[in-house]
């Protein structure tokens, strides 16, 4: 049994580095949104990221969205759950190998339509 040569030592590390550069899935799909931190009926959202196409409600909760005609790469969303809770939804994109979209709560409400501070409300992007 012959020794593995230097050449079959850097063939392997060449593959493991190439594999560990892997940025992870690409292509079309959709990320899954979270905002919880409070009992909400509703929250406004500005989505900013390119290749966004689409928002959905996940369960109970209702997604509205539309990107700004000055600004066609930020989206404001508006979600709502009448029965409270935290609220799920997802965002169709073009891309899965995106950077995540940069999330700011603009307007938080509970099941009575009474502000609630933004504060209160933790916004969370899972693959």
């Amino acid at each position: 049994m012959s020794r593995p040569t230097t050449r079959w030592y850097v063939a392997v590390a060449l593959a493991l580095t190439v594999a560990a550069c892997d940025s992870g899935p690409k292509g079309p799909g959709s990320l899954t949104g979270t905002v919880t931190g409070a009992p909400f009926g509703g929250v406004v959202l500005s989505v900013d990221g390119a290749g966004i196409e689409a928002f959905d409600g996940l369960g109970n909760t209702r997604a509205y969205g539309a990107p700004l005609l000055s600004a066609p790469d930020r989206h404001r969303v508006v979600l709502v759950d009448p029965a409270g809770g935290t609220l799920r939804f997802e965002i169709r994109v073009q891309d899965l190998g995106m950077e995540d979209p940069v999330i700011t709560v603009l307007v938080a409400t509970d099941t009575d339509n009474a502000m609630i501070s933004t504060g209160a409300a933790v916004v969370t992007i899972e693959r």
